[in-house]
């Protein structure tokens, strides 16, 4: 708008406003503001001390997405409070075809806010659902139809076109003529094809005789084989063609569409066969604005069949078949097209003696099928009949497997009415017999002992490709075999060992009779065989009262004793020996093992089974039989017992020639080398090229060292598994006396181990010679099973437990196997501290049950035991163990005295100390008062305990107060308590002692804070009568401590255990004067005493006349009895000894000074009368 001329007028619409123009000065403040306002519009929003951070306002929606076009339309609105909204217009006008991602952004005081902005163009993204198109297979003349299904997910419509997969258009080929071309081809290999099997080809005469028309000729099938392959090879080459267009041809689609945005079509495909075989082609699907879809590659597949008449399997396969048995089998047939047709089958003419078609000729319906049955009889004569018919023909090329010589296919050929070619399959077959043969023949059981067993091992070895089933039947009661229940299977072509058991029922007999086996091959043919056996049976001079001992199924690391009595039933002396089977193989320890054995006496052979998984192989053999090395010399391998000492003596001979040989061997592979002697180990210089350090030299060298070890390491290696492969296990094991059976090795719930081993014990008289040695054998089975029952723990551990107390835990026992298990235990020793609380329940796979175990000592001592827990398939145990004690505590007090000192009436003195639990268990204790002195006039006790009693925990201290308060003078206030514990180790007494006066001088005969008898403290210290005499003393009288000295004879006549203060009691006797400790210390005053001994005193002295005391302090002053010298005279007269007088003395004691209740004199005097006898006349 131009305001510039004069004759301007606006228009009616138009509304002019007027502005000033503004000076510098105005500018300037103008520009000054606009600055003030853009940095005061961020700014820090604090409300309540809380600085807000964050998006201020909500954008709704959140997020602009633009399609189309847009602007933006804003109107301010100032100042927003919270919760207000106003309302922006955006309005977007692309200008490029392109996305646009970008965010618009406000301004706030709280800081700025981007609101994400997209804007897309229209774009064609196009997905195809499956990009395979699969037809199947369609029969010849019939046709099928799928469909493409392809997804726009954009907003631009657009064309699609199929082509080729390098951009190509598909052109649109003539069906008809290609159509015509292939069915004269067809016709032409039609009459081709019934040109040459018109001679096979059925008539009305041979419909009347099926049986002849099906068995053609041998002749006839090799040349139809051989006239089929040409026939194919020239079809091949006349239907050569470009298989494109041949495709093309039977493949119809649509070349091109359009799809809209936002939508999906379906393009249609049809495949009409016109060649048989199978179709397979690429294409790709294009399209018009591909700028962000790229093209999308698609197949299309499919098969034509043009036979309708197709059987079931290509090949029946008969499998394994025996000579001179009956096989039946069923073909089935079926028919893909809608009309019924007519089929014949043919088979070679050289197996109509063996093989039979029922029926041969037949009708299939349309979309049915047809079932020929067919009865098959071999004979031995087959394979020399119809020979040519066997799949190994070349005889000098090694057959590949022991079937192939005796495999055969038979072809059979189905026609049918209008099919080109006829439907051909095969019958495999391979022959063998069902022959069994025993080595030896007949079971010798030779000389057996009654009560005894003899064992005979037979093989059986099985010459036909099935395996047979065994079974013996009818066996006498005497006889056994170790299958299960006598049955078992034997492998094509294997070896199996049998072992017979015999156990006479009679003394003495022989006995001659047969064992019947009957073996069943395949699942028809069964028959019967017979073994004839002798057995010799006398008695034996040894017997044991179980000559089969059968341990039950044991987890790992359990164990199990077996006690067995051999008594010696004839007058003749014998000596036995026992040699048991080697321990790292069996797990049995036998004590004792040589034994003498009186005529008519017994003893008893304890076994002892370890259970563990012991797995017998070449590398622990040979383990076994290495020598040990005891002091320097090599010793018989462990386990192995030598009967005598001359057998000892040859086995230790041949044992040392063994490892001489081995030594001066040097070709012996796989033997680790000499050790080298330090003389020939010294080389040297080793010469450092140039170039290296000696450390690099030094390096490569033990790197080239520890290539040859490793080296050596897997050259034993490889050895050790040529000797496993090699090692024959049972025959090994058979030679140490024992057999295994391990079912489910690899299963870690069910694998079971079972070993059977002989023991035996050889006898003979002592006087006779090694050849008169006769053998008795014992068996032993022993079963090692996982664990199915699984305890929480292996030892329960008790701890220590005072007597007479008890402590419960529990054993949680899981069931990880497949059975119920049904819980039962062995009983506890009775008076054995340990017993079971709760009953024995039944454990369901997978659950967990609780065993609640009480452990109660009686005496202290160390209780250890183990608990058998039994269910129908295991046993578990677990030791336990304990230990009896007695509670035993100690306190902090050395001596066990606590003096509280001297004390003002109604003052208190308040002392600690601690009790120390010294045992592994909480006790409990209670402070009890033995013996007492004075008690207050208030009938309180002057001792107060804080606590009396509580619980003390393991190892640790209990702090007890006690407070001493007395109530009136006394020197007897005293208490001995008792640290009561039951039965703890050694009882623990406090020994609580405390003085008290009514003013804070005092003094008092000196007497030692020591322990003392309880008899001699249980007495009456103070009479109510004196005490109240002594509450309000008469004026003018003084109190007097009385020091008597004992006599001399006195002295002597004094026990062992007197004190040194008893014993100087003829000598020395002692006061004490002492200043009280008082609550408030502004309270406490000095004192001082002062002595004043009696006048012409020749017989007493003091060592202390006057001093000072303090407040607390205590001073000891000593009397001393001097003893005047006795007439000499008078030493030798008997009756004159021990005569004497009493001698008196008194002295006076001032006290002054100290706290003294208002009222009382500052000054006390105390008499001290000192007494002693004299020996004179």
């Amino acid at each position: 708008m131009d305001l510039s001329g004069q004759n301007y007028y606006p228009d009616e619409d138009e509304v002019i406003e007027y502005v000033p123009k503004l000076s510098k000065l105005q500018e300037e403040y103008m520009e000054k503001a606009k600055i003030r306002q853009k940095e005061g519009i961020v700014k820090p929003q604090v409300v309540a001390g809380r600085e807000f951070k964050g998006t201020a306002f909500i954008s709704k929606p959140d997020k602009i997405i633009f399609k189309d076009f847009f602007q933006i339309q804003y109107t301010p609105t100032g100042r927003m409070s919270a919760g207000l909204s106003t309302t922006i217009t955006i309005t977007f006008t692309p200008q490029l075809n392109q996305d646009i991602f970008g965010v618009f952004p406000i301004l706030s005081e709280t800081g700025q806010i981007d609101i994400p902005l997209e804007c897309t163009c229209k774009k064609a993204l196009l997905s195809v659902e499956d990009p395979l198109i699969d037809f199947g297979p369609v029969i010849y003349g019939e046709q099928c139809t799928k469909t493409l299904k392809i997804k726009n997910d954009g907003a631009l419509p657009t064309k699609i076109y199929i082509k080729t997969n390098d951009g190509q258009s598909i052109p649109f080929v003539n069906q008809d003529e290609l159509n015509k071309k292939l069915e004269e081809q067809n016709q032409i290999l039609q009459e081709q094809e019934q040109a040459a099997n018109q001679d096979l080809l059925e008539d009305p005469s041979q419909e009347q005789n099926n049986a002849d028309v099906a068995a053609q000729d041998d002749n006839v099938f090799q040349e139809e084989e051989k006239a089929e392959k040409v026939k194919k090879e020239e079809i091949q080459s006349e239907l050569k063609g470009d298989p494109f267009e041949q495709f093309l041809a039977q493949v119809q689609f649509k070349r091109t569409s359009e799809i809209e945005g936002y939508s999906n079509i379906k393009i249609t495909f049809t495949f009409v066969p016109l060649k048989l075989g199978m179709i397979n082609q690429d294409f790709t699907i294009f399209f018009e604005n591909q700028d962000y879809t790229r093209p999308i590659p698609f197949a299309i597949k499919g098969e034509c069949v043009d036979v309708p008449i197709y059987v079931e399997r290509i090949e029946y396969n008969l499998n394994i078949l025996v000579y001179e048995q009956f096989y039946r089998e069923k073909i089935i047939l079926f028919n893909r097209s809608a009309q019924p047709m007519k089929i014949q089958l043919y088979f070679p003419k050289s197996f109509k003696p063996y093989l039979e078609f029922n029926p041969t000729l037949g009708y299939v319906q349309g979309r049915g099928s047809f079932e020929i049955w067919f009865k098959f009889r071999p004979d031995r004569s087959i394979l020399t009949s119809c020979q040519r018919y066997l799949i190994k023909q070349d005889d000098e090329r090694p057959p590949k497997d022991e079937y192939e010589e005796f495999t055969m296919r038979i072809p059979i050929k189905v026609t049918g009415a209008n099919q080109v070619l006829p439907v051909k399959f095969s019958i495999l077959s391979v022959f063998t017999v069902n022959a069994v043969t025993f080595n030896p023949p007949a079971v010798d059981f030779g000389n057996v002992f009654h009560k005894s067993a003899s064992r005979v091992q037979i093989v059986m070895e099985n010459h036909s490709l099935l395996p047979q089933q065994f079974s013996f039947v009818r066996l006498p009661r005497e006889i056994s075999v170790a299958t299960d229940n006598g049955t078992g299977f034997i492998l094509p072509s294997e070896k199996y060992n049998i072992q017979f058991e015999y156990r006479p029922s009679q003394q003495a007999c022989f006995e001659e009779s047969n064992i019947f086996c009957r073996f069943i091959t395949g699942s028809i043919c069964a028959r019967e065989v017979r073994i004839s056996y002798t057995a010799n049976v006398s008695k034996c001079p040894l017997q044991a009262d179980k000559s089969k001992i059968e341990f039950q199924a044991l987890p790992d690391n359990e164990t199990k004793e077996v006690v067995l009595e051999i008594k010696n039933t004839s007058q003749k002396n014998l000596i036995m020996e026992v040699v048991p089977p080697n321990f790292q193989v069996s797990g049995l320890l036998i004590n004792p093992l040589v034994v003498p054995l009186q005529g008519g006496r017994s003893t008893l052979l304890s076994i002892k089974y370890n259970s563990k998984f012991r797995d017998f192989s070449a590398q622990a053999l040979e383990d076994m039989n290495k020598p040990k090395t005891i002091d320097g010399q090599e010793s018989l391998p462990k386990g192995l017992v030598a009967r005598n000492r001359k057998l000892a003596e040859r086995l230790e001979k041949k044992m040392k020639e063994k490892v001489d040989t081995q030594i001066n061997d040097p070709k012996k592979k796989g033997q680790p080398p000499a050790p080298v002697k330090k003389e020939e180990a010294k080389k040297d210089a080793i010469p450092i090229p140039k170039g290296k350090t000696a450390q690099q030299v030094q390096q490569e060298m033990e790197a080239e060292e520890e290539r040859k070890r490793k080296e050596l390491e897997e050259i034993e290696r490889q050895l050790m598994l040529e000797k496993e492969r090699n090692f024959d296990k049972e025959g090994e094991l058979r030679k140490l006396g024992g057999r295994v059976y391990d079912f489910f090795p690899d299963d870690e719930i069910k694998r079971s181990q079972h070993y059977d081993w002989l023991v035996p014990i050889y006898y003979k008289q002592p006087e006779k010679d090694d050849m008169e040695v006769k053998v008795l054998y014992l068996e032993a089975r022993t079963c090692t099973v996982k664990r199915t029952l699984v305890p929480n723990i292996e030892t329960m551990e008790f701890g220590e437990i005072p007597v007479a107390f008890r402590k419960t835990q529990e054993i949680l026992l899981k069931n990880v196997g497949y059975h119920d298990e049904t819980l039962r235990m062995e009983p506890l020793t009775p008076f054995g501290g340990f017993s079971v609380l709760n009953a024995l329940r039944t454990v369901k796979p997978g659950e967990t049950k609780a065993i609640v175990i009480q452990f109660e000592p009686f005496n202290q001592q160390i209780y250890e035991e183990k608990l058998m827990i039994y269910s129908n398939h295991t046993v578990v145990s677990v030791t336990l163990k304990g230990t009896g004690v007695r509670p035993e505590v100690s306190i902090s007090l050395d001596d066990g005295l606590m003096s509280f000192g001297n004390v003002i009436v109604n003052e208190m003195v308040e002392k600690a100390f601690s009790i120390k639990n010294v045992s592994s268990f909480p006790v409990n204790f209670e402070l009890i008062s033995k013996v007492s002195g004075v008690e207050n006039k208030s009938h309180l006790k002057p001792f107060t305990l804080i606590p009396a009693q509580g619980t003390i925990k393991p190892n640790s201290d209990y702090p007890v107060k006690i407070q001493f308060q007395p109530d009136h003078p006394s020197n007897y206030y005293f208490d001995v308590l008792l640290v009561d514990i039951p039965n703890q180790v050694q009882a623990k007494n406090v020994f609580l002692r405390g003085w008290c006066y009514n003013r804070q001088a005092f003094v008092r005969e000196h007497e030692p804070f020591e322990w003392k008898p309880f008899d001699k403290l249980k007495k009456r210290y103070e009479d109510p009568l004196k005490i109240l005499n002594n509450a309000q003393p008469s004026i003018g009288t003084k109190p007097r401590i009385t020091l008597e000295y004992l006599r001399d004879e006195d002295i002597d006549s004094l026990g062992t255990d007197a004190s040194a203060y008893e014993r100087e009691k003829n000598k020395i006797r002692k006061i004490l004067i002492g200043n009280c400790r008082m609550m408030d210390n502004k309270m406490e005053k000095n004192a001082a005493f002062e002595i004043t001994p009696a006048k012409d005193d020749k017989f007493f002295e003091c060592d202390n006349l006057k001093g000072n005391v303090n407040g607390g302090q205590e001073i000891v002053v000593k009397f001393t009895f001097n003893h005047p010298k006795s007439d000499p005279m008078l030493k030798g007269i008997t009756a004159l000894r021990g005569i004497g007088q009493w001698v008196e003395s008194l002295w006076e004691l001032k006290l002054i000074g100290g706290y003294v209740e208002p009222g009382q004199p500052d000054t006390i005097l105390v008499e001290i009368l000192l007494r002693a006898y004299v020996e004179q006349i």
